[in-house]
């Protein structure tokens, strides 16, 4: 989360880049909200007008030289009733000169109408595109998703009375918008109030609704409801969360919620904890061994052309990468052909503490979008390289977070018929540091990531020219100031 009116140092972290001059602009607080205000409020006989007091951009999406995904947070007040809202929009920033075209696409396209201001702004003098929410470029049916949720779905009738009693009923409904990344997804939490004839207690149900880009719903919705229904998650070796109904018209998934902490939210100690390890390899090594039907493969030619469009990216926004990044490529590229193709597992496809959950001394495992099969080897270096990634960002021990995750390899290789070595293990990792993490520091804009990228490299390149975590494990490599540095040997 970015607020340009309390974090200034964060203009200083947007590159510069020669197609989005403008670029820093959009992450202005104190200059969007003056724009958004003239766009958004402008009526001038409103007796009672809304004005915006805070202007937060949530989340970014850049993609250096072509465009700028940016979601702004509102918090508006009508300072002569009191009344305060939130109002959220998401924009896209394109090179100067060329918003017209899409501005005319997006125009056309049916839109509904907002609580506040236009559903569509345009602001040529910086190239942007904004979409008031419910409406999105590309989740078309969102706004009849979100009519839809603040009344009854007929399904969760069946549900209520399934899941309570043909008695009960249901009296009310409650929705909120819980989690949006705009032409991604959008979930909904919907609170249901149940009585009885007989029971003076009203009971509450909830139940959440996720809003898929075109075909991603029907293949989360194919995968959530055979994890559900498999052996491994019915002997408590994993959970997820229980799908209810998919709506094909409306691309929306209907599911239970999940109870837990967010490995993500917690203390790096708590995350590299022995115990807390030890349950996530046995229920990675769990959902590794499951078997689904109808996956997608994402193989080694998949993540070879994801290191080169990765690389050129890196290459042409952080120039001073080079020295670090060329051989590191040249190095991966090589090594590639010692990687096995099998074995082959269900692979989670994104998986980093933010897609699991610890509850009631279990692993829920979240997040299921990008679910697909492949070398296990996938899921193990994102998962250690998200750890490596997290303690620079704490500037915490690297060596100590090295020896934790051989704790967890070890506890992963007890629980499967398979053993990736070390060399290949080390190959993921120095991948996903580069393609996924290095990546998000570029595309992101997150406040102060961009530095990281040097660091991350280098860690990636350390880990690729031993093949292993050792020189981190034994201290060799170590956090000085944001930076890592090798130890000579004694």
């Amino acid at each position: 989360m970015i607020d340009g009116n309390h974090s200034p140092r964060v203009l200083d972290d947007i590159p510069r880049d020669r197609q989005l001059p403008h670029l820093a602009s959009l992450f202005n607080s104190r200059a969007m909200k003056q724009r958004l205000q003239e766009r958004l409020f402008s009526t001038t006989d409103d007796r009672h007008p809304w004005i915006i007091q805070r202007c937060v951009v949530m989340q970014v999406h850049y993609t250096p030289e072509s465009s700028c995904l940016i979601h702004y947070r509102l918090t508006v007040e009508q300072p002569a009733t009191g009344a305060k809202a939130e109002h959220l929009l998401y924009g896209c920033a394109f090179p100067v000169g060329r918003s017209h075209a899409p501005w005319r696409t997006a125009y056309a396209r049916e839109l509904v109408s907002s609580r506040f201001g236009p559903a569509l702004i345009h602001l040529p003098d910086v190239a942007m595109i904004l979409w008031s929410f419910p409406n999105d470029r590309t989740l078309h049916t969102l706004p009849a998703v979100i009519e839809a949720a603040h009344h009854t779905p007929e399904f969760l009738r069946d549900w209520v009375a399934s899941d309570l009693g043909s008695e009960w009923h249901i009296v009310k409904t409650t929705t909120q918008v819980v989690h949006y990344v705009g032409e991604q997804t959008c979930t909904v939490r919907t609170s249901i109030v149940c009585a009885h004839p007989e029971d003076p207690v009203h009971h509450t149900r909830t139940v959440f609704g996720t809003t898929y880009a075109k075909d991603a719903g029907t293949r989360t919705a194919h995968v959530m409801g055979q994890l559900w229904n498999s052996a491994s998650r019915r002997n408590g070796q994993f959970s997820v969360s229980q799908p209810l109904w998919y709506d094909a018209g409306l691309k929306t998934l209907w599911h239970r919620g999940t109870h837990g902490t967010m490995l993500d939210s917690q203390p790096i100690e708590y995350l590299t904890s022995t115990p807390v390890l030890m349950k996530v390899a046995h229920a990675v090594a769990a959902f590794h061994s499951t078997s689904l039907t109808h996956l997608r493969a994402r193989t080694k030619a998949n993540l070879m052309r994801r290191l080169e469009t990765v690389g050129s990216l890196l290459l042409q926004c952080q120039p001073a990468c080079r020295a670090v990044l060329l051989p590191l490529l040249v190095r991966l590229t090589a090594q590639a052909k010692m990687i096995p193709v099998r074995p082959t597992a269900t692979l989670h496809g994104r998986l980093c503490p933010d897609s699991l959950v610890l509850g009631k001394g279990m692993i829920t495992v979240i997040n299921l979008e990008h679910v697909c099969k492949g070398h296990p080897g996938q899921d193990l270096g994102s998962f250690i390289a998200g750890l490596l990634t997290w303690g620079v960002a704490r500037q915490a021990s690297l060596s100590q977070i090295a020896r934790h995750a051989q704790i967890f390899l070890d506890q992963y290789h007890q629980e499967v018929p398979w053993k990736v070595g070390q060399p290949v293990v080390a190959w993921f990792i120095a991948l996903a540091l580069v393609t996924e993490h290095a990546y998000r520091c570029v595309t992101c804009l997150t406040s102060g990531r961009r530095g990281m990228v040097d660091t991350l490299l280098t860690l990636a390149d350390d880990i690729a020219k031993t093949r292993s975590l050792n020189s981190l494990a034994f201290g060799r490599t170590e956090m000085r100031r944001g930076h890592v540095t090798k130890r000579s040997p004694l």
